[in-house]
């Protein structure tokens, strides 16, 4: 309804994926999931946040005029006041905040313009590197301060010129220390870290910087204003261990309610925890799975489900998408697997050695600054083009591999 025909395919897509959004099954699981809130947004707000977007705003798409931008900024200066409630204050732990579409995990590893952002993934990846945790906050309110609606004329960051010609300056103490693989789990904490929120502007932030965000509210406004699209901002409580444990996060495969295939989320990376306890870990989350969320469940019968092991072992889930090849295989192949996928017999696989090279998977930017941190490989164990190229072919079934933090 009020969709133009030439969305029409678009819009179901939409209304599908959304048929396994947070609302759809977190009052089902709310034992066995983070404790969430929701905000839905108003077509006003909805108008606004893509409209001060910063993706829009560089693409000077149909310039608005100063009034109108105006407006917008009033909008969004009162969505941040009905959102803070459900933040809270800086001493409740801060949460994690995301579009009921997609979350803004794409800002701490692709804004490498601007400083202040570069400069924080890099601090708490240090700290990640000694074992430390001296930010007090981890994420994007110790990066930009001021709300991004409150100066529409200034920017609030100050940029990087040349992202090819950077250098962050690692600590003297830190240089040629670790592994590529050590390297790459600090790197995904802080990824993971950058997205605790503490504040609503924070939280607002990290939208309006969003390119993902961008696109899903682009995508909604298509629809027309008299479509049936609800979008709302979903809030979740921070867990004290989420970023330390970045590995422990895995995805199953569910079909017709049996759980056929489970793997460990990040495919690239080798934690030694997961690779000591070899199957039981599969044997475990299986476990849970049959006892705790298959009958909750049967009425979705088919779904991909994340599940998370927190430190004192308790199992989580952490979200459901469509059965679909838009949600990553991770160890798997939606081609060679599928069979698998659908009728089993189950089978878990995670990462059981440090293959060497994992920092290829990420941009040159990225691989560039983080090799400051690598040991000298000995002469004989040089880069070499099949190792890269079994990285390479790796990475290319997690695009995202180095954002393995499990919120979205």
């Amino acid at each position: 309804r009020g969709v133009a025909e030439a969305d029409a395919e678009v819009f179901k897509r939409y209304i599908y994926q959304q048929s396994y959004g947070v609302e759809s099954w977190v009052y089902d699981l709310k034992e066995h999931t983070f404790e969430t809130d929701t905000l839905v947004l108003s077509r006003a707000e909805v108008e606004a946040l893509h409209a001060i977007n910063v993706k829009r705003r560089s693409l000077r798409e149909g310039d608005e005029r100063a009034d109108r931008l105006a407006e917008h900024a009033r909008v969004v200066g009162k969505l941040a006041e009905r959102l803070a409630p459900l933040v809270g204050n800086p001493e409740d732990g801060g949460v994690f905040t995301k579009l009921n579409t997609r979350s803004a995990k794409d800002v701490a590893i692709e804004k490498v313009n601007i400083r202040e952002s570069v400069e924080h993934v890099f601090a708490l990846t240090e700290e990640e590197l000694r074992g430390s945790a001296r930010i007090v906050r981890d994420g994007t309110g110790s990066v930009l301060r001021t709300p991004l609606w409150d100066n529409l004329d200034v920017t609030p960051w100050t940029e990087i010129e040349s992202s090819r010609k950077y250098e962050f300056p690692a600590a003297a103490d830190l240089r040629g220390r670790f592994s590529q693989n050590e390297v790459l789990q600090a790197f995904v904490a802080a990824n993971t870290r950058y997205m605790r929120v503490y504040r609503a502007a924070d939280a607002i932030n990290l939208i309006l910087l969003s390119s993902r965000c961008y696109q899903d509210l682009s995508r909604v406004l298509s629809f027309g204003a008299t479509a049936d699209v609800t979008v709302s901002i979903i809030v979740r409580k921070w867990k004290a261990d989420v970023s330390g444990r970045s590995g422990f996060e895995f995805r199953g495969f569910v079909y017709a309610n049996e759980l056929n295939a489970l793997s460990q989320y990040d495919d690239v990376t080798h934690y030694p925890e997961i690779a000591r306890d070899g199957p039981q870990t599969g044997d475990r989350i299986r476990q849970f799975f049959y006892a705790q969320v298959r009958d909750k469940l049967a009425h979705m019968e088919n779904y991909v489900i994340d599940f998370f092991i927190a430190a004192d072992d308790q199992i989580f889930v952490i979200e459901l998408n469509p059965f679909h090849k838009g949600a990553g295989p991770c160890l798997f192949s939606w081609t060679k697997d599928r069979e698998r996928f659908m009728k089993g017999p189950f089978e878990y696989r995670y990462v059981k050695e440090d293959k060497g090279h994992q920092l290829a998977v990420l941009s040159r930017f990225w691989e560039r600054n983080l090799m400051q941190y690598v040991r000298p490989p000995p002469a004989d164990d040089d880069y070499s083009p099949v190792a890269i190229g079994v990285v390479v072919t790796v990475a290319a079934t997690v695009l995202t591999v180095a954002l393995a933090f499990y919120y979205r």
